[in-house]
């Protein structure tokens, strides 16, 4: 894969008037820190950001970041903020990484097949964790892992300790957890008896606050008739 290179430009620290005219000018703000340095602001494309992205290593893609007259270093994205509206890019924080350090990187887990639970018991699959806290060096990174389930059937569950790990990776999420399994359909009887669970515990709560609001007006009126019955002062 050829080596991503990205070109920024340093920024002085202003207000979020300063940020607003950046991005009208199609200039991403981001913030480039660690790797025992100081954090420097940073403008550069957001299209670049967004490519990476996309890409298919997605977020734990490396790339080299250039900041014009300063320093050049191996870099990935360590957060983004999206404008909830205009669902455009509006920062990006960087992280410097050293290439020979192991980090921690959540990678996708892909589900590939079809489970005979699904196919031949109409079972249905339950994808229950999607990504997989690894730690490893950056540049073994699996863009992805893929999770077979073509041999699970109903009732059974794919495990973190039963996925095909490459040697270079260490997995830090619980062995134990579920990745992916299958489960019975649930039936509409099942739906409605669960419906009236949830409509008894709403009726018994109400319930029990109209029992704990009644004490309350009971001690009311017992004050108010102790008051009326105080002498008037002479």
């Amino acid at each position: 894969m050829a080596e991503i290179v990205i070109e920024a430009e340093a920024r002085e620290v202003g207000s979020s008037n300063v940020a607003r005219r950046l991005r009208r000018e199609d200039k991403l703000p981001a913030v480039v820190y660690g790797g025992d340095k100081e954090a420097h602001p940073i403008v550069l494309s957001p299209r670049e950001i967004i490519s990476v992205l996309t890409s298919e290593s997605g977020q734990n893609t490396i790339f080299k970041l250039k900041v014009a007259g300063g320093s050049e270093d191996n870099v990935m994205i360590f957060d983004v903020q999206i404008d909830p509206i205009t669902h455009r890019l509006i920062h990006a924080d960087l992280v410097r990484i050293a290439l020979d350090v192991e980090i921690e990187v959540s990678v996708p887990l892909q589900l590939v097949g079809e489970a005979m639970g699904v196919t031949e018991d109409g079972g249905v699959l339950d994808h229950s964790l999607r990504e997989l806290l690894v730690s490893c060096l950056p540049t073994d990174i699996p863009e992805s892992i893929d999770v077979d389930v073509s041999e699970l059937q109903m009732n059974q569950s794919i495990k973190v300790e039963d996925l095909p790990v490459p040697a270079s990776v260490t997995v830090v999420t619980a062995s134990d957890s579920s990745v992916a399994s299958v489960v019975p359909p649930v039936s509409e009887a099942d739906l409605e008896a669960d419906l009236g669970l949830e409509e008894e515990e709403i009726e018994d709560e109400e319930l029990a606050e109209d029992g704990e609001e009644a004490p309350e007006e009971e001690g009311e009126g017992t004050e108010a008739e102790e008051t009326e019955d105080e002498p008037a002062p002479e």
